[in-house]
């Protein structure tokens, strides 16, 4: 893999969480949210700094836009996601009621949904009103290990091991680091190690997405892409998943089997992006990785961090 030069270096006086483009033509603007409770805008026809947004009181997690709508909202350690006019830059509303600190956002048809620890909220985006407060799920899980349905010769093979994903269990005490929607499902990577797939219909789970790690391993950046799938010859859906130990572990949204497990950082995956056929990595080892997703290989290593890259 070929390294790639800076183009240009905004230098900013806090940690950077999230970065999210939002407007359209010549009104389109980055977007940074960090430690320092604003978000800042600039200009990326000349990188200048074009405002900022003030109005959270913690540190700012996560940014998602919603172009249908013409809004953004953010969401923050204070408890608050704060939905702003994406061409006015005006705050219209200020969602209140989570009960912990808000670390990730995503938009759906017709919702928002917010992860925090012990709690996912779901918001109705006409009437901005909560519809739904998910903590635990109580249901028998068509649940999965490293990729394999659990059928009942695969839980007598593994007992207990299988046993304990079928039995009820609590958000309680687990952030919420991710969320990524596809058509009726609502993934959600929970930092107890498995990426939990919900019915967004009866909004139970359906299944967990683990993976063959030490304890302790959380997941937390989700990124859903569409590649060619090498042995269908096929365009397929795919959701790709950061974790703690340095891996990107691809899922195959049709079978939910694990198909790739990638290796390239020297520690945690922070984000996730794709755009073009590629995927973007960044990690706690203060480098980008591009990703060729069709030998999912390393095509380029991003350098010049001086810090965990979050975002």
């Amino acid at each position: 893999a070929g390294d790639s030069d800076i183009e240009k270096e905004l230098r900013v006086d806090m940690a950077v969480f999230a970065l999210e483009m939002v407007g359209e033509g010549n009104e389109t603007v980055l977007l940074t949210a960090g430690s320092d409770e604003t978000v800042t805008l600039y200009d990326p026809a000349t990188w200048d700094k074009a405002g900022e947004l003030k109005g959270h009181h913690a540190w700012v997690h996560a940014v998602a836009a919603c172009r249908e709508r013409g809004v953004f909202c953010t969401a923050s350690e204070d408890k608050t996601v704060r939905v702003w006019d994406a061409r006015t830059r005006k705050c219209l509303r200020r969602l209140q009621g989570h009960k912990t600190a808000c670390h990730s956002i995503a938009f759906g048809k017709g919702v928002l949904i917010v992860g925090c620890e012990s709690n996912i909220y779901v918001w109705d985006t006409d009437t901005w009103t909560m519809t739904h407060r998910l903590t635990n799920h109580t249901q028998v899980l068509r649940a999965m290990t490293g990729g394999k349905h659990m059928s009942r010769k695969l839980s007598q093979e593994h007992g207990s091991a299988i046993l304990e994903h079928r039995l009820p269990t609590s958000l309680f005490g687990h952030k919420v680091g991710g969320i990524a929607l596809q058509g009726r499902f609502m993934m959600t990577a929970v930092d107890d190690g498995s990426v939990w797939v919900w019915d967004t219909v009866t909004m139970e789970v359906e299944r967990k997405l683990i993976a063959n790690t030490q304890p302790g391993v959380w997941v937390r950046p989700l990124q859903l892409v569409q590649c060619l799938d090498g042995k269908r010859k096929k365009q397929r859906m795919k959701l790709v998943t950061g974790w703690a130990d340095g891996a990107i572990r691809v899922y195959d949204l049709r079978t939910w089997e694990l198909e790739h497990t990638l290796f390239g950082h020297n520690g945690p995956v922070l984000s996730l992006d794709a755009s073009d056929g590629r995927l973007l990595s960044t990690g706690s080892d203060m480098t980008v990785l591009e990703w060729d997703m069709d030998s999912w290989t390393v095509e380029r290593v991003l350098r010049g961090h001086r810090g965990a890259v979050c975002a």
